[in-house]
């Protein structure tokens, strides 16, 4: 399940011990209910005080230090970077999915799964940790590999306009956006057209930074809204 920061300043979890709480990033958000990134952080670490084992992914600067300095549990390490306790290194890109060189515990395996980009196999990582945590064998989770299948909203490849390739993607902050266009650019294309859009008047201190994280990427962007009025 997702817990979000708001959840826990709210105390809808409060109570609820977890077996696993997977760190992924730290990036500007919510901070219409927060006020600050400060604030923001220590609400998010406060899932892992609440659980039994964690994994963390060694490549966000933002609280990985933070997360593993407070933590007493089990911890299983990720990253795209640098060594960890899984670790990958992206081999190449394909329209079907993602190459890259996974390692574990010492041992090597090549993987094609059907997801894109850097951020995508980062997301991986975390879930193939949350599995090993789970006693689940590496050679069941390379086996259901191939069978992934991503969420709708979530680099979304759309097929009912065959004139045309679609990619829906839910990214909705500055460091997303700018992931998700330079995995849409390493796609075979000859133009590409953005739209940005958004919930009415929410969070409106994110925008100067979403136009600046998209400027000039894109031949044509579109900005626009999905509900004009108040956010409530």
């Amino acid at each position: 399940m997702e817990v979000t920061s708001i959840a826990i300043e709210q105390k809808r979890v409060e109570g609820i011990l977890f077996d696993i709480a997977v760190h992924t990033n730290l990036t500007p958000d919510h901070l219409d209910f927060h006020n600050s990134l400060e604030e923001y952080k220590k609400a998010k670490l406060k899932l892992f005080t609440r659980a039994k084992k964690a994994v963390v992914n060694l490549d966000d600067e933002g609280m990985s230090k933070d997360i593993l300095s407070l933590f007493k549990g089990q911890v299983i390490t990720y990253s795209m970077k640098q060594k960890a306790d899984v670790f990958a290194k992206v081999i190449k890109v394909e329209k079907t999915g993602t190459v890259f060189q996974l390692h574990v515990s010492g041992d090597n395996y090549l993987v094609k799964a059907p997801i894109h980009e850097d951020y995508n196999t980062a997301n991986f990582l975390a879930a193939f940790s949350a599995c090993l945590h789970m006693k689940i064998s590496i050679q069941d989770l390379l086996k259901a590999a191939n069978f992934i299948t991503g969420p709708e909203g979530r680099f979304q490849l759309l097929t009912n306009h065959p004139s045309h390739q679609i990619i829906l993607d839910y990214a909705h902050t500055p460091e997303a956006l700018e992931s998700l266009v330079k995995a849409i650019k390493n796609l075979p294309h000859k133009r590409l057209i953005l739209m940005v859009t958004g919930v009415g008047l929410r969070d409106p201190k994110q925008r100067p930074f979403i136009g600046k994280a998209v400027d000039g990427k894109a031949d044509e962007i579109v900005v626009t809204v999905d509900y004009p009025g108040p956010y409530k």
